[in-house]
């Protein structure tokens, strides 16, 4: 009988990469995707608004009412965004993959912007899983990791334990350190970004790289290591590395203020 696993995953088009390269090599038995919701301040009409135009499409239209400085990052972001995306359709077209436009057929999906509510873990409880793959989603509680036989793994976008937690690219860059860029997948314990280290794959990132293309390198990453890393979990081939009690701090994205943006921007000389 063929192991159950699991894909928990947000919306990008990376997303969708990741989960056909691990349904090629692990046959998914169901994915799980959480997508964003609007803030709960917004009215009706913008809700609707947001949920027509999707959240980066939203975030540049609001931006029109905002500062000059947030308008500039907004629409600059938006550019760095589209450059970023063209360069991993690139990458995968010259590994000779093309971008499919939607999960893999045949995989039962569930939708939801809670990774932790109860739908969820009913949906986990019936699949039985092995293995849960952790994949550009919310922090996950006991109760949704607890429902894996095997273990949950997760990808983590720099060399942990340095830069642990979320946008991590972004923070790397306002530090310019990418000493630590690469990926690491991981075993997820409690903790954020704290689980037994079982890969890591350095990327070397020029210190001149903007974040969203340097995210899109690592992605890659990701894509071409994952599949792999998940079968030999499954199969008990793979090492795993505890991580030094006082690993760094946790990046949160509320950190990544308009100011943080600006000195990203400026130092990169993509914005005066």
């Amino acid at each position: 009988m063929s192991p159950s696993v699991v894909l928990l995953c947000g919306t990008g088009r990376d997303s969708i990469a990741v989960a056909h390269a691990l349904h090629r090599e692990l046959s998914l038995s169901g994915i799980v995707v959480q997508h964003r919701r609007p803030r709960r301040n917004l009215s009706a009409p913008k809700r609707l608004l947001f949920a027509i135009l999707g959240p980066h499409r939203y975030e540049l239209l609001a931006s029109l009412t905002k500062s000059a400085d947030e308008r500039r990052v907004a629409f600059l972001e938006e550019r760095l965004r589209k450059a970023a995306d063209a360069y991993f359709r690139r990458q995968l077209a010259q590994a000779g993959e093309s971008l499919p436009a939607s999960l893999p057929a045949g995989v039962p999906v569930l939708q939801t912007p809670l990774i932790n509510g109860p739908g969820v873990l009913e949906r986990l409880q019936s699949l039985r899983p092995d293995l849960i793959v952790l994949y550009g989603v919310s922090i996950v509680k006991p109760p949704i990791l607890a429902t894996a036989r095997v273990a949950v793994l997760n990808a983590h976008n720099s060399l942990l334990p340095a830069y642990r937690g979320s946008k991590v690219e972004f923070f790397q860059a306002l530090e310019a350190d990418y000493d630590n860029a690469g990926i690491t997948i991981h075993r997820v314990d409690a903790g954020v970004d704290t689980g037994d280290i079982v890969f890591q794959k350095k990327n070397p990132i020029p210190g001149d790289t903007d974040p969203f293309m340097a995210r899109a390198s690592n992605q890659l990453l990701v894509w071409r290591h994952y599949p792999s890393v998940a079968r030999a979990i499954l199969e008990g081939r793979a090492a795993r590395v505890a991580q030094p009690r006082d690993a760094s701090r946790a990046y949160r994205a509320h950190e990544l203020t308009l100011e943080a943006r600006l000195r990203i921007y400026r130092r990169l000389q993509l914005l005066p």
